[in-house]
C-alpha cells in the first residue's frame, strides 16, 4: 500500500518523449506534459501485475488484477490472485474489504495524499529537482521503453522511500512498469498492461 498515491499518479500523468539522461528540460517535459495529461483524464483502466519482495518473505508475492482510476482522487484495484480483495483510495481514506474473509480494514490517508500532493501532483520541475536525482535510462529489459530514476534528496521522503524507478513506453506514452524501492531493502514492482483512457470530454453532463 506504501507509494499507492505516487504510482496512481504516475500512472495517469506519466508520458515523457525526451531520451538524453539527466537533462533538466527532459523533467520540465514530464511535468508539463504530466499535468496536461492528468487534466484531460476522467477515467484510466489498467490490467496489472504487483510484486512484492520482503526480507520477510521467503518467496516474493505476486498479484494481479484489475485498476480503475477517477478523477480527481478516486482508485480502485481489484485483486483477483492470489486472493480476491478490494483495495480503494480517495482523498482522505484507504479501505482493503477480503470478500472470502468479511473483512475490512480502513485507514485515514489524508496527511499521506497531502504529501503526495506537495512533492509530486502540484511540484513544478524545479520543486522535483529540489526533492530527487533524477535520471532518464535506457533500460535492455525493455528496449521500448524509457526509464526516469528518482532518488529523494529530502529526508522527509526518504524515510518512506529510497528509490522510485518507472518505465514509459515511448510509442503509447503511458507507463508500462514502475518499482519502488523501501529503506528496509523491501521492494513493490507495479507491471501494467491493457492501458484504457476515457478523456474528460467523454464524461457524461450532470
Amino acid at each position: 500500500m506504501r507509494g499507492m498515491g505516487i504510482a496512481v499518479w504516475m500512472l495517469v500523468a506519466g508520458t515523457l518523449s525526451a531520451q538524453t539522461p539527466a537533462r533538466a528540460d527532459a523533467v520540465d517535459v514530464l511535468v508539463a506534459r504530466g499535468r496536461a495529461a492528468l487534466r484531460a483524464i476522467r477515467v484510466l483502466r489498467a490490467e496489472f501485475r504487483e510484486t512484492t519482495v520482503s526480507k520477510l518473505l521467503r518467496d516474493p508475492i505476486v498479484a494481479t488484477g484489475r485498476l480503475v482510476a477517477t478523477a480527481p482522487a478516486q482508485v480502485v484495484m481489484e485483486y483477483v490472485t492470489p486472493e480476491r480483495k478490494t483495495l480503494s483510495v480517495d482523498a482522505t481514506r484507504l479501505v482493503v474489504t477480503w470478500p472470502a474473509r468479511s473483512e475490512r480494514q480502513e485507514l485515514n490517508i489524508a496527511s499521506t495524499q497531502k504529501r503526495v500532493q506537495k512533492y509530486f501532483t502540484d511540484a513544478s520541475a524545479a520543486d522535483l529537482r529540489q526533492s530527487f536525482e533524477m535520471q532518464l535510462v535506457t533500460d535492455p529489459g525493455l528496449p521500448g521503453a524509457d526509464s526516469l530514476i528518482m532518488r529523494p534528496t529530502r529526508k522527509q521522503i526518504q524515510a518512506g522511500l529510497a528509490r522510485l524507478q518507472l518505465w514509459i513506453d515511448r510509442t503509447r506514452l503511458v507507463l508500462v512498469r514502475m518499482k519502488l524501492d523501501f529503506p528496509n531493502g523491501d521492494s513493490k514492482t507495479l507491471e501494467f498492461d491493457a492501458i484504457q483512457v476515457e478523456p474528460l470530454s467523454n464524461a457524461p453532463t450532470r
